[in-house]
């Protein structure tokens, strides 16, 4: 029985002792067995991930998908045949806040049951999908989620554990490569059957076109600020000795100090965002009362509705290296919206730190602006 395989491989001693004591107490084997499994929603998930990877039992994943594809094994399951939606249908979806749906599917699930979704394409829909676009998967209801990447026997998993936009990763690479898909939904209620939707979506975000312009409600929130005790040091030292002509270059102290109080502050700020080639761009970020300029633009490369950011500027003997990402997105009121973390660290030949940062910051930027 692969689930009494699955439970004594998973607990071991601790399960089959609870039984015997529970049996020996008068309980009947079936009931024992049960009681000793623990809360169904700490196992159900892994069960049935462990049952379709043919570790407990006998299911193959390809098989599986083959008689899913073909609209077989109805017990187990269903399949979802992708289409991509036209650009009018992207659009609209786009305008009023949606997400395009490439396909859609309920399975009926009994509780703390699970059900299995094939998910098939055409060459036609295949083609007009982007190379490096990625589906994301949303299951309504409390359920686990459990992808399986199959190629022929062989096969990888990418657990969800919860129902938030798991992507099926390299996706059209992967159906190119003749490797499939399949999706195990595990309900999470307790008694009768429910029915679980789940939805393939096609992310959508801006172009780097409509990303160009001045987000002037943007802010900055600078989460956490540290400073390495080697800075604090040096700078106390070079105070002391600024009067006999010291070293100025870590002497203000009333800076330090203002720098760390930042941390927990939000700062008005107004974003600038240009482009500079086909995927590539600046971030400028201009604080009232503070003069900018071209050269403290950020640059970013511009992929799959994302600004990355991985740059290091260099002054005198110190290195400031500003890493993050910053999502791309449609707002509901006809806007778009950027939002996310950069890092930066401030390095100096001249002060030796363990950790080799004299000061790290993280902030949190985001902004909006009319289309």
């Amino acid at each position: 029985m692969p689930l009494i395989a699955y439970m004594a491989g998973r607990n071991q001693e601790t399960f089959i002792k609870s039984a015997y004591e529970m049996v020996k107490e008068g309980a009947d084997w079936e009931s024992a067995l049960l009681s000793s499994m623990g809360p169904s929603e700490n196992w159900a998930g892994e069960f049935y991930k462990e049952l379709v990877s043919g570790n407990v039992g006998d299911y193959v994943p390809y098989t599986i998908y083959s008689n899913l594809s073909k609209n077989q094994m109805a017990e187990l399951g269903s399949f979802v045949a992708l289409k991509v939606p036209s650009e009018d249908e992207i659009k609209k979806a786009s305008e009023d806040g949606e997400v395009p749906e490439l396909g859609k599917a309920t399975l009926n699930i009994d509780g703390y049951g699970a059900k299995l979704l094939a998910v098939t394409i055409d060459d036609t829909n295949l083609k007009q999908l982007p190379e490096d676009m990625n589906p994301s998967v949303q299951v309504s209801g409390n359920a686990s989620v459990t992808i399986f990447r199959i190629k022929g026997k062989s096969f990888e998993t990418f657990d969800g554990g919860n129902t938030e936009g798991i992507e099926l990763a390299d996706f059209v690479k992967s159906m190119q490569d003749k490797e499939v898909f399949l999706i195990l939904v595990t309900g999470l209620h307790e008694n009768g059957k429910q029915d679980y939707e789940v939805t393939i979506s096609m992310p959508t975000y801006p172009t780097l076109d409509e990303l160009v312009g001045t987000y002037s409600d943007g802010s900055v929130y600078y989460k956490e600020i540290h400073v390495a005790d080697e800075l604090k040091e040096k700078m106390n030292e070079a105070a002391a000795e600024t009067e006999e002509g010291g070293d100025e270059q870590y002497c203000d102290l009333n800076v330090l100090a203002m720098i760390e109080e930042m941390e927990g502050q939000t700062k008005p700020a107004t974003l600038v965002i240009a482009k500079t080639g086909e995927d590539t761009g600046t971030l400028l970020l201009q604080y009232e009362g503070t003069d900018t300029d071209s050269s403290d633009a950020i640059p970013f490369t511009y992929t799959n509705g994302t600004l990355i950011i991985d740059d290091i500027k260099t002054e005198e003997s110190m290195n400031a290296v500003l890493s993050g990402n910053l999502k791309a997105a449609y707002g509901k009121n006809k806007d778009v919206c950027v939002n996310g973390s950069l890092y930066a660290s401030f390095e100096s030949a001249e002060v030796s730190v363990k950790d080799g940062a004299l000061l790290k910051i993280e902030i949190v930027v985001s902004g909006s602006k009319l289309l």
